[in-house]
């Protein structure tokens, strides 16, 4: 059986999101560990990272995560543009594809978060 990819961002890709503007509690799950350990083999929590009652925050850090299909509805409610996939198409993964399409918005400054509020 081919090998599939996997539907959530990395850490890395989670921290690459947070720094062009995803606003965190747009995430749909998140990343667990103790204070102590690495984000190496996290845990994921497949519960709204805007769920923040539920956070223990002296015990473990948290990290939001997004699933492939919301970064799809993101990029598709933000974009403000009909944009080019030719940079961002055909990457190895398909949150890889978002992540990177996302990125490409934000740098192009056609990509607008407020519209996650309306």
């Amino acid at each position: 059986m081919k090998k599939l990819q996997n539907n959530f961002t990395t850490p890395e890709q989670s921290k690459r999101l947070l720094e062009l503007g995803v606003p965190a509690d747009s995430a749909d799950c998140y990343y667990s560990r103790m204070r102590h350990e690495e984000f190496e083999n996290p845990s994921i929590c497949y519960e709204s990272y805007s769920n923040h009652a539920a956070f223990l925050p002296k015990t473990f850090i948290y990290l939001p995560c997004w699933s492939v299909g919301r970064l799809v509805e993101i990029y598709g409610i933000c974009r403000c543009y009909d944009g080019d996939w030719d940079e961002v198409y055909g990457k190895e993964t398909l949150v890889e594809t978002y992540v990177s399409a996302i990125e490409e918005a934000v740098l192009d400054k056609m990509f607008d978060f407020a519209k996650l509020e309306e």
